[in-house]
């Protein structure tokens, strides 16, 4: 099933995620960001190879909305694992 000419595609909607939530990888260069802007689903797994495999999973079976909200979500919940472990490391 090919796009409409003017509909965006899978990695140019997860791209604009990132970046209206500000967390566009900053490892990307010019090239790669206009690559991934160009990328259907399967081509954008490649920019996320090095992801654990539960973010590539949502790549392969969510809306690039729903991806952004989970790795959020995942770093944040990291975030809080760490920090209720500081205390016992420096008792």
């Amino acid at each position: 099933m090919s796009l409409p000419d003017d509909a965006e595609s899978y990695g140019a909607r997860l791209y604009a995620e990132l970046k209206r939530r500000d967390i566009v990888v900053s490892k990307m260069n010019y090239e790669a960001i206009e690559k991934l802007k160009r990328a259907n689903r399967h081509e954008t797994i490649h920019f996320f190879r090095a992801s654990d495999d539960d973010v590539l999973q949502q790549i392969r079976t969510r809306e690039p909305e729903e991806v952004v909200q989970y790795v959020v979500e995942k770093a944040n919940r990291a975030s809080q694992d760490a920090m209720q472990f500081m205390p016992f490391l420096f008792s």
